[in-house]
């Protein structure tokens, strides 16, 4: 506290002595007879041409500070092949484009149900999985290799009870219903049209799948599970 009285002090000397030498211009003109004729002094005109002066030094650019900046770029480094690291890196977004988001844990049970109607038997065991906030807290979900295979065993479950019964699901996939049905699921749960080349995967999953050849409900559930693993389902 002393020191910013004394501080303060020293500011209000410093002002009024500024005042003082450099004089009230209005007490001046009543005062000194000469200004108000319009005269001026050699003191004063010499005064002024040094306020010129000093300005015409504040607006030269070597007089000037420049600004504190971030530096553009940083070091670059090769690899093997003496290639840069970051050679073909996409560091920017596209106008209007936006960062896929991981879905909070507390969003999966409705959008499972949006889906197919139906929700993980084990999701709410799998709640510390997915770094579930806390009552009244907010945080950015991640996403993490183990948070992921736990997401593919929860959809594969939750697609094996979806495919077991309906009858349609009893007949073998075929390119025609494949590629039909794919496109229905990708765009029920991404909420947006599939990519001719995400729609190819769903596809070939389906016709071409080694695990479950000769289980067609089996195969179905495969390629509903790799859906609803995908980015296009646990982000958005």
């Amino acid at each position: 506290m002393k020191i910013l009285l004394a501080t303060m002090m020293i500011l209000l000397s410093a002002c009024q002595a500024g005042k003082v030498l450099r004089g009230d211009r209005a007490d001046n003109k009543e005062t000194n007879p000469e200004v108000q004729d319009g005269t001026a002094s050699t003191s004063e005109g010499s005064e002024g041409q040094e306020d010129a002066g000093a300005n015409a030094e504040m607006d030269d650019p070597e007089f000037q500070v420049p600004m504190l900046a971030c530096p553009v770029g940083g070091t670059s480094y090769k690899g093997f092949g003496n290639q840069s690291l970051i050679a073909g890196r996409r560091t920017e977004m596209p106008l209007e484009g936006d960062r896929y988001r991981i879905k909070p844990f507390s969003a999966l049970d409705g959008e499972f149900r949006r889906v197919l109607g139906l929700s993980p038997l084990n999701l709410a065991i799998a709640a510390s999985t997915f770094a579930d906030a806390p009552a009244r807290w907010s945080i950015e979900t991640q996403t993490n290799a183990v948070a992921l295979n736990t997401f593919f065993k929860l959809s594969f479950e939750v697609a094996l009870r979806f495919t077991s019964t309906d009858p349609q699901w009893a007949l073998a996939p075929t390119p025609e219903s494949a590629r039909s049905t794919c496109l229905n699921w990708q765009r029920t749960a991404w909420m947006r049209n599939p990519q001719a080349d995400e729609s190819n995967l769903c596809q070939s999953l389906l016709l071409n799948n080694a695990l479950a050849r000769k289980e067609p409900r089996l195969r179905w559930a495969y390629g509903l599970a790799a859906v609803l693993a995908s980015s296009g389902f646990i982000a958005y």
